[in-house]
């Protein structure tokens, strides 16, 4: 199975290149439609992986003063390899984020099918913008969309992007109740379920 991962430089990139190492790596500006067309022709993978995306550094209240470049990647970005993606019924499989909830819905917590409810970070919307279409074209035939929500990610890594990091680098990360990712849990997963080509929403978090 040929894969071509996009974001691989990121965080979460480099670790799902842990599990496709043999994946396509190209650096490319997903907002670009003609580039994003001609990668999609010239290398013909079964599988896309967008794990690109802006996420702010050192947090995401970056994306609150780069709004354009936030915007670009998140939403235009994501939506142009989803549409191209589309065209060519290209199995595409798309990184968000669990950011576009807040609280723990009266104690029950959140399913997949839960409309978003926080809006309160340029961040969290543009996330909620894109998994939105997502969802529209997940059963799309021929190729389908598998989202993958992830929340506050951990490992064992010392990446400043790591939960485990930010909870020693920062006197508070939230101040509220909240699920987490253990990565490698994802991993396990989310191989599992590429693999079976599901398509649809999961939200991978731990209890």
């Amino acid at each position: 199975m040929k894969v071509l991962l996009l974001g691989s430089r990121g965080f979460m990139g480099q670790r799902l290149l842990s599990i496709y190492p043999e994946a396509l790596i190209p650096s490319v500006d997903i907002a670009d439609r003609r580039a994003v067309a001609s990668l999609l022709d010239d290398s013909k993978p079964d599988v896309v992986i967008n794990a690109a995306g802006k996420t702010g550094r050192p947090n995401v209240d970056w994306c609150e003063d780069h709004k354009r470049e936030t915007l670009r990647s998140n939403v235009t970005g994501a939506l142009v390899l989803l549409e191209e993606c589309v065209q060519r019924d290209l199995y595409l499989v798309h990184l968000s984020s669990g950011c576009i909830y807040d609280g723990n819905n009266g104690g029950g917590g959140f399913s997949e099918d839960d409309p978003p409810n926080f809006f309160g970070s340029f961040y969290s919307r543009t996330k909620a913008w894109s998994d939105q279409a997502m969802r529209d074209f997940a059963a799309h035939p021929g190729g389908g969309v598998l989202t993958f929500r992830l929340r506050m990610p951990f490992d064992g890594s010392t990446d400043e992007r790591n939960l485990i990091m930010k909870l020693r680098k920062y006197p508070r990360v939230l101040d509220v109740q909240n699920s987490i990712t253990h990565i490698p849990d994802f991993l396990t997963v989310a191989h599992t379920l590429i693999e079976r080509r599901r398509t649809g929403v999961y939200n991978i978090v731990n209890p």
